[in-house]
């Protein structure tokens, strides 16, 4: 074949050594800011709804932090998200309050600090995470609220009643 050019190892070599900067980076993080989503190795899945939140959005008495659900398609969880007031054991929507299973953290430094969120007025109560099923999380916030990098947390059981050794994180997020 004439004419055809393959382009030198000199050219290349910086073409290369960018694509490796920018895949390192992209990568980059600890792990303790890595969301915990994959539903292999946690059973649960859990992210926001947006990657953004402005303060007016979040404060008491708004909209909240929305966020989805998924528990993997092989077995059931159990977790206190669950409106008390509604008797159902599988519950959607499920809240993320005082008192529950659920926590949203602010990063302050290199460690996630626990923020107060609302309350449930009837309070909160065990819940099934049926498998395969996807539940609207709904995440409100105590004044006064700080903008920030903030995630969610939820621990749940493989068994109800039991010990909450399953945990999910959603990436992080700002509220600004």
């Amino acid at each position: 074949m004439t004419g055809l050019k393959v382009p030198s190892y000199a050219i290349m070599r910086p073409l290369v050594q960018i694509l490796a900067v920018v895949l390192l980076v992209a990568c980059s993080g600890s792990a303790s800011e890595a969301p915990l989503t994959d539903l292999a190795t946690t059973g649960l899945s859990l992210a926001t709804a947006k990657s953004s939140y402005s303060v007016a959005e979040v404060a008491p008495g708004n909209d909240g932090i929305r966020a989805t659900l998924t528990a993997a398609a092989d077995k059931a969880y159990y977790a206190k998200l669950g409106d008390a007031f509604n008797g159902a054991l599988d519950q959607n929507p499920l809240f993320i309050a005082e008192g529950t299973d659920g926590v949203i953290e602010r990063q302050s430094g290199d460690a996630w600090v626990k923020v107060s969120s609302g309350i449930l007025v009837e309070g909160a109560k065990e819940v099934m995470l049926s498998p395969g099923k996807t539940y609207d999380i709904i995440v409100t916030l105590s004044a006064p609220v700080q903008a920030g990098t903030y995630r969610l947390q939820l621990s749940a059981a493989e068994a109800a009643g039991g010990d909450r050794k399953v945990v999910a994180r959603s990436a992080s997020f700002q509220i600004r």
